[in-house]
């Protein structure tokens, strides 16, 4: 889900030419960096920005600024305009203004050794198993709550 936050710098809106946004830079296929060790971001998003940036006139420059919750900071404080990307949660809403309806969704899934004999039907196989993330992340508002 695209999120947008709008700039503390009193411009006017046809007065601003360029947005920047940025997102989880480990979040195939939506946004990854480039294997050549430099801060490009590629993906579905990447794309997406472009599309928004050409439709609204303005650029919208697409920026690595590291891990996912320096991501949502940068955002937070206002030194990035747009989250190319995040699941709706109610603490999210303090600060970040979602676009309505959301113009993509993703399904979350779990991932387990072949070998494991744990089996997976639904969240209640879940109960008592550990799990990560990376920090900041969220699985959506309904998930979250369950965890």
């Amino acid at each position: 889900m695209l999120v947008l936050t709008l700039p503390m710098t009193g411009a006017k809106a046809d007065e601003c030419k360029v947005l920047t946004a940025t997102g989880n830079a480990e979040y195939p296929p939506y946004l990854w960096r480039k294997g050549d060790g430099g801060k490009e971001l590629l993906g579905a998003n990447r794309a997406i920005m472009g599309e928004i940036g050409r439709r609204l006139g303005v650029v919208i420059e697409l920026q690595d600024v590291g891990s996912w919750a320096r991501a949502q900071e940068m955002l937070k404080s206002g030194r990035i305009d747009l989250m190319a990307g995040a699941f709706y949660t109610v603490p999210r809403i303090q600060y970040m203004d979602y676009v309505y309806p959301a113009f993509l969704n993703t399904q979350s899934v779990v991932w387990r050794n072949a070998e494991s004999a744990m089996t997976y039907e639904s969240r209640k196989d879940l109960l008592g198993l550990k799990g990560l993330t990376v920090i900041n992340n969220s699985f959506g508002q309904e998930f979250d709550e369950y965890a």
